[in-house]
């Protein structure tokens, strides 16, 4: 059986009209900062359907909630979007020389899939740094 490997290109549009808010997953809180304190990343996002060991990064964030610090915005989008960093194309270069981030985010209903914070994710990461992304 062949595998396609998806690739995302982006394409970063700075004065981009967004997407009424109402008709997307969004998060109920949101915060993301920059961190001046890491040169690693670690977290991730904790739906009812994750599946982690006992003493793994989503065992420590709560559910319903996306926790990541120290990630650079292609590390947010390699997360956002469930692909390898290698497989993201295109953009401009402030996207891959960015500062490192801490993202916190709690969805309303704290019974939210991995799947639903991931959408929310893409959506945050798209309305904070007016990114547009397809799929090659």
């Amino acid at each position: 059986m062949r595998h396609k490997l998806a690739s995302l290109v982006v394409l970063a549009c700075l004065t981009a009209p967004l997407a009424d808010a109402q008709s997307r997953d969004e998060f109920e809180v949101a915060s993301i900062k920059k961190n001046t304190s890491s040169n690693g990343w670690r977290g991730g996002c904790h739906g009812i359907d994750s599946k982690s060991v006992a003493d793994g990064v989503q065992a420590t964030i709560p559910l319903g909630r996306c926790v990541i610090s120290g990630a650079l915005l292609t590390h947010l989008i390699a997360i956002a979007y469930g692909i390898q960093l290698q497989n993201i194309k295109g953009g401009p270069d402030w996207v891959r020389e960015s500062p490192r981030f801490d993202v916190e985010a709690k969805a309303e209903n704290a019974s939210a899939t991995v799947e639903q914070l991931l959408l929310m994710l893409q959506n945050l990461l798209a309305d904070r740094f007016r990114l547009k992304l397809h799929r090659e």
